[in-house]
């Protein structure tokens, strides 16, 4: 028996809609498919289509990313800033927290705040690096000069 197809978008007073529930387990539900930006749901039927295959992509990715890599949810670098702010508790120096901070915000500028942790290769980290010894460090000098490996 052929597997019935799914409509997964329908319209809710004009507006479009997206039905996620077969992704429960991923956060799916019924959802308003929004433009980046919009308030309310679109009433273009070819955005809708973008929306909701654009929210279905990210959805399988985490159920991959759950089965395969045990990931249960995806942490971006804007959530290592987080972190910062709990260590002003006073474990560490005002210093420390300060060149650090410096290095995660550079980190965000090259990588982009909503950059999975778990999407850097090897070849973004190096890239990244190279980068940073072309800036300017302390008294003068370039990161390459300082001890930038203790990022």
């Amino acid at each position: 028996m052929a597997k019935k197809s799914k409509t997964r978008i329908y319209t809710r007073a004009g507006r479009f809609w997206g039905d996620f529930r077969d992704f429960a387990d991923q956060g799916g539900a019924r959802e308003p498919l929004k433009a980046a930006g919009e308030r309310l749901a679109t009433t273009d039927s070819d955005v809708a289509a973008e929306i909701a295959a654009d929210r279905v992509k990210a959805l399988e990715k985490m159920r991959r990313n759950k089965a395969l890599l045990k990931i249960e949810r995806q942490v971006g670098l804007e959530y290592a800033a987080h972190h910062l702010e709990k260590a002003r508790a006073g474990k560490v120096t005002d210093g420390w927290l300060s060149l650090m901070e410096d290095r995660l915000q550079a980190a965000v500028d090259h990588f982009g705040a909503g950059r999975e942790l778990s999407s850097l290769s090897t070849r973004d980290v190096q890239a990244w690096i190279r980068e940073l010894k072309k800036r300017p460090g302390r008294g003068g000098g370039t990161y390459r000069q300082a001890r930038c490996a203790t990022f």
